[in-house]
């Protein structure tokens, strides 16, 4: 590793916040763990709190459940969970204790909410087998620039391009450098240090043609707005709102 990827490194261990607030904003917002901090007896001011993660079963008697059904779980968490803490039955299981600051957690010898600890890659795991959240449609209600008539749909496809694993990690495991996961684990984070992930956006029209970069920078890019942006205002598209456009989009078409 070159000193320059050192320092970037080092940089963005040290923007401990933004990792914090992104990761518990999945955790807790999206997928409604329960975050708990941990007893402060002596009333010692922390940088980061040390806390614990709570599931919160859907089979439970929780008011407000974790959006991951318990056989998932079972299967993508058993080894975060710490089963000797206090009060970890199966309906409520508890992580181990993290701090997201890494010097908290090392003095306190605890867990860092970090890529790598059980609880984050089991986190991952279950987002990357999860069809929940990765499809989403909206309305946006451009008042200029096009017949008030006029309907044109839209369609954005986002592609993760990674490094491509398959070949090193045979290599590695046919001459038994530790398990086929443990090499799958550690090529990523090698071929993400080098090669680092990238998204890749696709803009097609109900033709399937693609989009010009004019329009797409000019009347899809700007952001989502529920209480109106410069010329335009955006509506999440529920369910009953769909089946009325299919029906006005249907009838609009045999009228033109």
């Amino acid at each position: 590793m070159v000193e320059s990827d050192l320092a970037d490194l080092f940089d963005a261990d040290y923007d401990w916040k933004s990792i914090r607030s992104a990761m518990l904003s999945w955790i807790e917002d999206a997928l409604l763990f329960e975050r708990v901090n941990e007893p402060n007896p002596a009333n010692v001011r922390l940088i980061d709190e040390p806390f614990r993660l709570h599931y919160c079963s859907p089979d439970g008697d929780a008011n407000q459940p974790s959006l991951i059904p318990s056989s998932g779980f079972i299967e993508d968490f058993l080894g975060a969970i710490d089963i000797e803490a206090l009060g970890s039955r199966s309906p409520r299981a508890k992580s181990y204790v993290f701090a997201v600051h890494r010097a908290t957690a090392v003095r306190r010898r605890i867990r860092p909410l970090r890529y790598g600890a059980e609880f984050v890659e089991a986190i991952k795991s279950f987002s990357d087998m999860d069809d929940r959240g990765r499809s989403y449609a909206m309305w946006r209600q451009v008042y200029d620039h096009f017949p008030s008539s006029e309907i044109k749909m839209c369609f954005r496809f986002d592609f993760l391009i990674e490094t491509r694993l398959d070949e090193a990690i045979a290599v590695l495991t046919s001459r038994e450098v530790g398990s086929e996961q443990t090499a799958r684990s550690t090529l990523a984070r090698r071929g993400d240090a080098l090669f680092c992930p990238v998204v890749v956006q696709v803009w097609l029209d109900e033709e399937g043609n693609a989009l010009n970069d004019e329009f797409i920078e000019r009347f899809l890019l700007p952001d989502y707005a529920r209480n109106g942006g410069e010329g335009y205002i955006d509506k999440n598209l529920e369910m009953p709102h769909l089946r009325a456009f299919r029906r006005n989009y249907c009838n609009l078409s045999k009228e033109l």
